[in-house]
């Protein structure tokens, strides 16, 4: 048959026993991955025909149940596609024959089981934390659906701010990271976490490369390179173009140290902070009275009313406060000095994109665009700087996109391959690096009576992914 389709490791593709046959409809087979929503879905028919004897119903496979795992598996035994059944429809075509119409979604669901309550400090980086969300709140004990994060790519040493999360899902924690750095990310049919730049997931394609004129200069290539695409398409379109870019509400820290003074009057236990401190503890010192006190975080090192260790002081970098454990008496002398961390302005621009957008509409070529997002505050603006040139290098020029079909195997979102044509859009994008960003599947018959195969329709374009 050259395809399997298994249901808790059972295949579903068609059989039959004492009790009756089953098989699935190849022809309602269909997957759908989508990087821009994040969700990968699938459907297919399953046929059941039982038998009735001496007043009993059997029969001859177990139906299809919600929560169920389905893996869809390609004629090298490759997951096309892997998830849970959702919401299977029961249809009676005959008193001996149903069909359940079932829809399936990706392992999102399972990943998504525990929230996740925790603060992470500066300086923590994307592979160790996406290892401990997926250690502490997905692979929990007695689970046996478990994750992995053998393609989480190590993100440059960029550091990351302290991370707050307060009872959301490991899904949204990997989605904020993935918008702070700018890389790509999604969890693959075999229940692995893939956490990625832009450039790192070559396709099936040959040399990694789509050449649009081998089948003009050398037609003999034509049975090999159809299996790899056909029907290509492209489009140009400039109303994404940014080519200068701001990034506004971010804090970060200023280079000198700002001391500023309290009075103890024996009842107050939190003071109040002129200006945001950096999010680090090592940069903040508190004294009262001349004696330096321990720092620690509030609401995790110590909360109100709950016991507190002497002469420490319990910094809440979000609140712009310091909490004692108990009042400094009266008249105490309360100083504290930090970095201030204070609201700026990163931006970047590209003039060759301005030069050229200008030669072709005649205005001075420049588009703004402004992102505001405070999650990139830090004690550096190196994140917001990396975040601010990610988007120049993805929108400055013109947005390529394009689809074809293909009847090989292994097509994920997130892939990249190079594109080389001295024909399509006149040679201008000879060479130009592409990402695949959806891929839709079906089961077809190449020929009657011959084998089913897996078609795909991809969908690439010369951004990987929204920003």
């Amino acid at each position: 048959m050259g395809v399997d389709i298994q249901i808790e490791g059972v295949s579903y593709i068609g059989g039959m026993n004492q009790y009756g046959s089953w098989w699935v409809e190849l022809d309602s087979v269909e997957i759908d991955q989508d990087i821009g929503v994040q969700q990968t879905t699938a459907r297919f028919d399953v046929y059941i025909r039982g038998t009735y004897q001496n007043g009993v119903w059997y029969w001859p496979i177990a139906r299809p149940k919600a929560g169920q795992e389905v893996v869809f598996l390609n004629a090298n035994g490759e997951r096309e596609f892997g998830g849970i059944l959702q919401n299977p429809e029961e249809e009676e075509l005959e008193p001996n024959l149903m069909v359940y119409h079932c829809n399936c979604s990706d392992y999102t669901q399972w990943f998504d089981r525990h929230l996740v309550n925790a603060t992470y400090q500066e300086g923590i980086t994307v592979q160790q934390l996406i290892a401990d969300i997926v250690a502490q709140y997905v692979n929990t004990p007695g689970n046996t659906r478990t994750f992995t994060t053998n393609n989480v790519q190590q993100f440059p040493q960029i550091p990351l701010p302290i991370l707050q999360f307060v009872y959301i899902p490991p899904s949204q924690v990997v989605s904020q990271l993935a918008d702070m750095t700018g890389w790509g990310w999604y969890i693959d049919f075999y229940r692995d976490v893939n956490f990625y730049q832009t450039e790192f997931f070559t396709s099936p394609l040959t040399n990694n490369t789509l050449n649009a004129d081998d089948l003009i200069e050398n037609p003999a290539l034509a049975p090999s390179q159809l299996a790899e695409w056909v029907d290509l398409q492209l489009s140009e379109d400039t109303s994404q173009i940014k080519n200068v870019v701001y990034i506004t509400g971010i804090y970060v820290a200023q280079q000198q140290l700002y001391t500023e003074s309290f009075t103890g009057d024996g009842n107050t236990t939190v003071f109040t902070l002129g200006y945001q401190p950096p999010n680090d503890v090592s940069n903040i010192t508190v004294s009262v009275n001349g004696v330096q006190q321990q720092i620690a975080l509030d609401l995790i090192d110590g909360t109100p009313g709950g016991p507190t260790e002497p002469n420490t002081v319990y910094v809440n970098f979000s609140q712009q406060t310091i909490r004692f454990g108990t009042a400094p008496a009266n008249g105490a002398v309360i100083k504290v000095t930090y970095y201030p961390m204070t609201q700026t302005v990163v931006g970047v621009s590209d003039p060759q994109s301005q030069a050229y957008m200008a030669s072709i509409d005649g205005t001075d070529g420049i588009y703004m665009y402004n992102r505001m997002d405070p999650s990139l505050s830090a004690e550096l603006p190196t994140l917001a700087q990396e975040r601010a040139q990610m988007t120049l290098n993805k929108y400055a020029m013109p947005i390529i996109q394009g689809q074809f079909c293909s009847y090989v195997g292994g097509w994920r979102v997130g892939q990249y391959f190079t594109f080389r044509s001295q024909r399509r859009m006149q040679g201008d994008y000879d060479g130009k690096t592409f990402y695949v960003t959806r891929i839709q599947r079906k089961i077809i018959q190449v020929e009657p009576g011959g084998d089913w195969v897996f078609e795909t329709t991809v969908n690439f374009s010369s951004i990987p992914f929204e920003i």
